[in-house]
């Protein structure tokens, strides 16, 4: 699963202290969802409409702060193939140079 987060340029120019901290609160809650599977299950059961028996016994993928940037690439790559986006942006264009990747 990819959940994408977004901010301006400016913002993170202006406000580099708060975009760290962010970036420190997703790993934080990332670790914590790692080590503890109920509470992951206990907000889909909240927030989601999968079936119960679903939650319940399916396999929770390990959560990363860390962005693949070969991953997102190719995802790039296949969007402008699809025609979704007239073209390919950087990766600079759209990674926070602070942000973890690899």
């Amino acid at each position: 699963m990819i959940v994408p987060f977004a901010a301006s340029t400016d913002y993170l120019t202006k406000n580099g202290e708060a975009a760290k901290a962010f970036i420190a609160a997703i790993g934080e809650a990332q670790a914590y969802a790692n080590g503890n599977p109920d509470a992951v299950r206990a907000v889909d059961t909240r927030t989601t409409k999968l079936p119960p028996d679903f939650i319940k016994n399916r396999a929770i993928a390990p959560f990363t702060p860390v962005i693949n940037l070969d991953g997102l690439r190719r995802i790039l790559t296949m969007a402008k193939d699809q025609g979704w986006i007239d073209r390919v942006p950087t990766l600079a264009e759209l990674v926070y140079e602070q942000a973890p990747a690899k």
